[in-house]
C-alpha cells in the first residue's frame, strides 16, 4: 500500500492520532510520559515517509500530480487531516 494517497495516509493519520483523546489522553501524570515518547517518534515516522516517497520516484512508482494535488499539499503543510 502506498504511504499517502488523496484519500489518506501517514499525512493524515498523524494528526489524527494526536487529536483522538484516547490516544492522546492527559488525565494521570505518567499520561504525559506517554504523548512525549509518541511525540519523539512522529519525526522518524516523517523521515521514514519521505524515504519511501523518494524511492517511489527513483523506481517510478507515483501518482498522477492531479490525483494529489492540492489536497495533498494542504494536509502535509498544514498538518490537516479532514480535508
Amino acid at each position: 500500500m502506498a504511504p499517502i494517497a488523496f484519500l489518506g495516509g501517514r499525512q493524515s493519520r498523524l494528526p489524527g492520532r494526536f487529536s483522538n483523546p484516547s490516544f492522546f489522553r492527559l488525565e494521570q501524570k505518567s499520561d504525559f510520559s506517554v504523548v512525549l515518547l509518541r511525540l519523539s517518534k512522529v519525526p522518524k515516522a516523517l523521515k521514514d515517509l519521505e524515504d519511501l516517497l523518494r524511492e517511489g520516484v527513483k523506481q517510478g512508482v507515483t501518482y498522477a500530480k492531479e490525483s494529489l494535488g492540492e489536497r495533498i499539499e494542504k494536509q502535509v503543510s498544514e498538518g490537516c487531516c479532514c480535508c
